[in-house]
């Protein structure tokens, strides 16, 4: 076994997805984006990988559990370039609100 199977294998998915999602739930409707998400999991949770977080958005998505809108709701990352703001469904905008 390798130590990426290894890895892989200590992985709880959907406990992942859940704190993620917690994460963009304590972020009310200001909505967070990547990098704030990341830095709430870190403080709050402990969790430090990069990829820990940012896998999970798509599933999220996909499931209802997180809103993207898209432009123009972005704000400036950790980089100063804009990230896409990801919303509980119900703190979305309400006039931009794309299931």
């Amino acid at each position: 076994m390798t130590t990426s199977s290894d890895a892989l294998d200590g992985l709880d998915i959907t406990k992942l997805e859940g704190i993620a999602e917690q994460c963009i739930r304590r972020a009310g409707v200001s909505g967070a984006t990547s990098d704030e998400v990341r830095r709430i999991a870190r403080v709050v949770y402990g969790i430090t990988a990069y990829s820990s977080m940012t896998a999970r958005w798509a599933g999220l998505v996909k499931r209802g559990r997180i809103v993207r809108l898209g432009k123009p709701y972005t704000r400036a990352g950790d980089s100063g370039r804009q990230q896409q703001i990801m919303y509980a469904p119900e703190f979305a905008p309400k006039g931009g609100y794309r299931p």
